[in-house]
């Protein structure tokens, strides 16, 4: 990788292989670490050779520097260009990755909560409209990261999770009491992923 800096610009040039032996490799070789023997995957294979792969066994295995030496040549290059001259050139890379996650937040608030055309014919009622909608696509945002995060609940949509959360019902009698009605375990599942207590 390369670092060049121009006035209060940086461009990054990144061999795509590059980053692949420093950062996924570095990963692999901790996977492979980790596991026992067996049958090996594929990429595993493009950049390891394997002594021993017995299925009770550590995985003995070394890095193929030439696989890894042929894949730079045939890499290209990628080119950033940032103004935060903090940043090294891996830090580039991962922040420019994370515009996947910007775009599919941005097509949330476009899409999952409504906001295609804002229908509002003055300025203080656009930037309110816009100010409840950012805080809205912050709260969603939220609640798909913590259901994605809980094992209980990682394959269930918003969508579906919001449904059922939309079956509570929240009664006060007249003495004051405050409680929900029976509620159901998918309830209580959601509930719990999402820090709340319903019992």
């Amino acid at each position: 990788m390369e670092r060049c800096t121009a006035g209060s610009w940086t461009s990054v040039l990144t061999k795509r292989g590059a980053v692949y032996c420093s950062g996924c490799n570095n990963q692999l070789e901790g996977e492979l670490a980790k596991a026992s023997g067996g049958r090996i995957a594929k990429k595993y294979r493009d950049f390891f050779t394997f002594s021993d792969t017995h299925e009770k066994k550590p995985i003995m295995f070394s890095r193929d520097n030439a696989a890894v030496a042929g894949a730079l040549a045939e890499a290209g290059f990628i080119v950033f260009i940032t103004n935060d001259e903090t940043l090294d050139p891996l830090g580039v890379l991962k922040l420019y990755r994370r515009r996947d996650e910007v775009e599919k937040v941005f097509d949330d608030l476009k899409n999952g909560i409504d906001f295609k055309r804002l229908k509002t014919h003055t300025q203080q009622s656009t930037e309110g409209k816009a100010f409840v909608g950012f805080i809205a696509l912050i709260l969603r945002s939220r609640m798909l990261s913590l259901l994605q995060k809980d094992k209980a609940t990682e394959t269930l949509t918003l969508k579906k999770a919001m449904l059922e959360l939309k079956k509570l019902q929240y009664v006060v009698t007249s003495d004051g009491e405050e409680h929900y009605l029976p509620v159901t375990k998918t309830q209580i599942t959601i509930a719990s992923a999402l820090g709340l207590a319903l019992v």
